[in-house]
């Protein structure tokens, strides 16, 4: 894998979890482990920003997805013929 991918991957990665921690941060009261993690909504700054990132990283994130499995469905078959 050529240096340009590993960084493409990762910046994607790090992108993918600036959405799903704070959504993890959100949502870790119905866990039922008992972890007392910081809450953001108490920030009402940090909230106004943030809820708005989460709100179009999930919609951005939704419509990549959707068109992934497009591509997926109708990818051709490819033969490899010596």
């Amino acid at each position: 894998m050529s240096k340009t991918k590993k960084i493409l991957y990762l910046i994607l990665c790090i992108l993918i979890l600036t959405i799903l921690i704070p959504i993890l941060l959100d949502y870790h009261k119905v866990s039922g482990l008992g972890l007392h993690l910081v809450d953001w909504n108490q920030n009402s700054f940090l909230e106004f920003y943030l809820s708005r990132y989460i709100f179009l990283g999930a919609l951005v994130l939704s419509a990549v997805v959707l068109f992934l499995m497009l591509v997926t469905l109708f990818y051709p078959k490819q033969y490899l013929e010596i």
